[in-house]
């Protein structure tokens, strides 16, 4: 897609950004740091799209897409023009569609803003014209383009908002403690032949035998 797309813009930082972003689905971006070789490089290069700062040293955003409109390459003329800008209220809204932009994204701007409306104007079901006319066909433009901006704002959110859930699911987790060991059972000393010895005194014995305690049994009769 070289010579496809166009950024001019000042920013050296925003340069890098917007190009790695960029290259990161594919395209491939051309760069102008000024109005004046922006507007040179747009008719040399004759870009499908332009993404156009609006406060820029030389001659101005404004300048150079009022000078893409006039131009007398109807290719030149048809260049999807986006304004980059941290001006966002109604009144400039005008201005830009005024001066010939066919959409604008503000700044800051986050990485899927940016890819969206890339694709949105790179896409092949869309074709370059004439910017919108004053009037009716200019505020419908308005409208279509806050609808779209707030799409993806609405989406953002979303994403935000279910990855915010996930976090907390995880923190809120409780973890699993480890099952208790069982002990195992004291075992006890075997009864052995020594434990059960015991020492039969004398004294003893003699009791035993002692005729005087110990009754004698009666015979037993045959009576046979």
């Amino acid at each position: 897609m070289t010579g496809e797309l166009l950024l001019v813009e000042d920013s050296h930082n925003t340069q890098t950004i917007v190009r790695k972003i960029l290259e990161l689905q594919g395209y491939s971006l051309e760069t102008a740091s000024d109005g004046i070789s922006g507007f040179r490089k747009i008719e040399a290069l004759m870009p499908r799209m332009v993404l156009l700062d609006i406060s820029l040293p030389e001659m101005d955003g404004m300048e150079v897409a009022r000078q893409v409109r006039a131009h007398k390459d109807e290719i030149v003329r048809k260049t999807v023009l986006i304004a980059l800008t941290a001006m966002a209220s109604a009144g400039d809204r005008e201005r830009f569609f005024d001066a010939g932009c066919d959409d604008y994204l503000p700044k800051p701007f986050r990485s899927t803003q940016l890819v969206e409306i890339v694709k949105k104007y790179m896409s092949a079901d869309f074709v370059p014209g004439e910017t919108a006319t004053p009037g009716m066909l200019r505020r419908k433009k308005v409208a279509e383009m806050e609808a779209f901006q707030a799409e993806i704002a609405e989406r953002q959110a979303a994403a935000d908002k279910a990855a915010a859930e996930r976090e907390q699911a995880l923190r809120a987790t409780p973890k699993t403690m480890p099952a208790p060991r069982k002990k195992s059972p004291a075992t006890e000393e075997p009864i052995t032949d020594r434990s059960l010895t015991f020492e039969v005194s004398d004294d003893f014995l003699s009791a035993l035998l002692n005729p005087d305690i110990v009754e004698p049994t009666d015979p037993v009769i045959d009576e046979d």
